[in-house]
Order: structure tokens, then sequence, then C-alpha cells
């Protein structure tokens, strides 16, 4: 897997673009999260200025409202396992 670009139009996430083999992936990173969407190479889906073009605004909204509802699901979870812990002081394990 490699590395083949970066978009840096977009400043609240990390978004990487990766080639491997006869696929694409796209990595959206933010703080401890991260999401990968994986695409077949074919029509449409052949260079990075074709890829840049999928990741639209309602797409990044979308991968900002998972990353919101996975910040949710792991402060349900740190304040079931430990109800007595400040939100500051919760534990991340990575």
């Amino acid at each position: 897997m490699r590395i083949i670009g970066y978009l840096e139009e977009v400043t609240d996430m990390k978004v990487t673009f990766f080639e491997q083999g006869l696929r694409y992936s796209i990595k959206f990173e933010d703080g401890l999260y991260e999401q990968t969407y994986k695409f077949r190479q074919g029509e449409g889906m052949s260079n990075l200025k074709e890829l840049k073009a999928l990741v639209d605004q309602p797409f990044l909204e979308a991968v900002r409202a998972q990353f919101e509802q996975m910040r949710e699901q792991v402060s349900g979870l740190l304040n079931r396992q430990f109800p007595d812990q400040d939100e500051t002081e919760a534990i991340f394990i990575i």
C-alpha cells in the first residue's frame, strides 16, 4: 500500500489516499478516530484527481457525522465502565 496523495482543502481532519494493487483506500483521521473507505479501480476511479472528486461535500458531512457518533459511543462506553471518573480524566487506549 502506498500513499498517493492528501486532500489539503479539508482542514478539520486528515484525508489520505492510498493505492494497493487494483484498489484505492481513502482514510479519514480525526484525533483518536479513523475511517477507511475502499474502492476498486475502474472507470471514474483511475487516478488521484478522480478520487479527490469523489469526496464531495455530502460525503464529508456523512464522515463528520460518523466521527461524532464514534465519539458518543466511546464516551458512553467510558461512562459505563468508569462511572465515577471525570470525563477529562478518561482513559484512552490506542
